[in-house]
């Protein structure tokens, strides 16, 4: 279940994201209906100037994520617990099939739970959203997928300067401006910048800075 089992990073730090932190990362429509069907918590907060999403919206939305952070919080720790019980049964050298079976269904009964939590967090922000708000992010879920590619592009040619002992500190300086204008929820602008980065670090990897 690939479209739930990714949630469990992006709910821990949606806490930081509606709490106003610059993460720009956005999950891209793709074949999987039922995970298209949500917003990503963060594209949610890069567009809330975008869509209009009120502090009774946020409020709310907060309170829900500190619930799911208590119910995981609990579920964790015993999930591990099982966990390690389990493998302490399976790496003996005759299993019995009864225990580790029983052991098995306490671990898949914890980690339903865990994802229970999860999807039930990600119906709950998408009913808070009306559906103009929901029509809105849908549009920049596509947008966002163009952006996102160019991210994954700009760090790889930062990544090929490095090697080359190049000089990052423009780098720098245009990440804080295109979190910046994400925030704002101007993403055409950060767009923008993200190609004229992208120019530069090419030119500058290939010529060896």
């Amino acid at each position: 279940m690939r479209w739930i089992n990714g949630w469990s990073l992006v709910v821990c730090t949606m806490i930081a994201l509606l709490c106003g932190a610059p993460e720009a990362r956005a999950q891209v429509p793709g074949g999987d209906p039922i995970g298209d069907a949500f917003f990503p918590p963060e594209l949610l907060m890069q567009a809330h100037a975008i869509i209009g999403l009120t502090d009774a919206q946020k409020g709310e939305m907060q309170a829900e994520v500190q619930n799911m952070r208590e119910r995981m919080g609990q579920l964790q720790p015993q999930l591990k617990n099982e966990r390690d019980l389990l493998a302490e049964m399976v790496s003996k050298d005759q299993v019995d099939e009864k225990k580790a079976l029983k052991q098995v269904e306490k671990v898949m009964g914890l980690e339903n739970d865990m994802k229970r939590t999860q999807f039930s967090l990600l119906v709950f922000i998408k009913n808070k959203l009306t559906p103009e708000q929901q029509a809105k992010l849908k549009e920049l879920k596509v947008k966002m997928g163009g952006i996102q590619a160019k991210m994954r592009k700009a760090q790889q040619l930062a990544e090929q300067l490095k090697t080359q002992g190049g000089d990052l500190s423009a780098l720098q300086a245009a990440k804080q401006q295109f979190d910046e204008l994400m925030k704002q929820g101007k993403a055409e602008e950060a767009e923008a910048l993200l190609d004229e980065t992208i120019k530069t670090l090419d030119k500058d990897a290939k010529a060896g800075k």
